[in-house]
């Protein structure tokens, strides 16, 4: 059986075609487990009425929280009611193509890996760039090595993962924070022994406003701030230094660029700039450089050229 696990959030917009989509599977052992994180608007009207009337609503299970808790907590409660051998997460405002479960339970059933994951496509913001994964299978450090590289996205939707894999090795989400698959795909990478990737675009990944990844730079850059804290003492252990110095500074960059197009004034930018910037590590590539450089230098050499990105959107 495989646990289609959809966190549920003021997605009133967005949900029923989201639903469609799960519930269009081809693939026929899924159990659909809808966790209702307190919704302001009416996303658990819609869901309940839609899935009342649906033909799979006997697979359906809506749980629900006692207060909003967020994503990363919407998705610790559905893996832990999850009764499937493999968890699939998918976001309640994307959508999945109709052979998307068959084609990765396909890959990953006898295959001894601990998870696998096809290709993305886009919808919404096309200057937003995913990097296309090609059909091979990786182990060992080689796992690692490819999520420092950036090869694979490590966003955790997309990905069918065993879930006595993900329990054993304790592979939950940090309450609270943004951007929490960046950690949790690093403790992936790192605990998983074998991996499978498939050609096939089998997840609809819909960028809108208003979402967390367009919104609240404030409480980005701090989460930002957060990861790199647990990330750093990383970097003493890890057999990938060159490797990891580069992803540690690209996610350094990534922050200090949201806070140069943020609304705060020029003093508060410049204490989240010194406090992205707190880690130091070996200068490899340009923007280890760049970081380098007082905030005001910073600012002055790339706020227009990120301006201007940004209205190409």
């Amino acid at each position: 059986m495989v646990s289609i696990i959809i966190p549920l959030y003021n997605v009133e917009n967005y949900v029923i075609d989201s639903l469609k989509s799960a519930f269009a599977q081809t693939y026929s052992d899924i159990e659909f487990l809808l966790v209702d994180d307190c919704s302001t608007d009416h996303t658990m009207q819609i869901v309940e009425e839609y899935v009342l009337n649906h033909p799979r609503r006997e697979a359906v299970r809506i749980i629900h929280h006692d207060k909003n808790l967020g994503l990363s907590a919407a998705r610790n409660t559905g893996l832990e009611q999850a009764y499937g051998e493999y968890i699939f997460f998918m976001d309640s405002d994307d959508e999945i193509t109709e052979d998307c479960i068959e084609n990765l339970y396909q890959a990953i059933s006898g295959s001894g890996a601990d998870w696998v994951m096809g290709n993305i496509e886009l919808q919404g913001v096309f200057s937003q760039h995913i990097k296309k994964i090609y059909e091979r299978q990786i182990v060992g450090g080689e796992i690692l090595s490819s999520y420092l590289k950036q090869e694979w996205l490590e966003a955790a939707w997309n990905k069918l993962l065993r879930r006595t894999f993900l329990i054993e090795n304790e592979l939950t989400f940090v309450s609270g924070l943004l951007h929490e698959d960046v950690l949790w795909a690093y403790h992936l990478a790192k605990a998983s022994k074998k991996v499978k990737f498939i050609r096939n675009k089998g997840y609809i990944y819909k960028v809108r406003e208003g979402s967390i990844t367009s919104t609240k730079v404030k409480k980005r850059v701090e989460s930002f701030v957060l990861i790199l804290s647990k990330l750093y003492p990383e970097y003493s252990v890890t057999p990938f230094k060159k490797e990891f110095s580069a992803f540690f500074s690209s996610l350094q960059f990534v922050a200090s660029l949201l806070i140069i197009s943020s609304a705060v004034s020029n003093m508060e930018k410049k204490v989240l700039y010194d406090s992205i910037n707190a880690w130091t590590m070996p200068r490899v590539g340009l923007k280890s450089r760049l970081l380098r450089l007082p905030f005001g230098a910073f600012q002055f050499l790339l706020a227009l050229p990120y301006k201007m990105y940004k209205k190409l959107r």
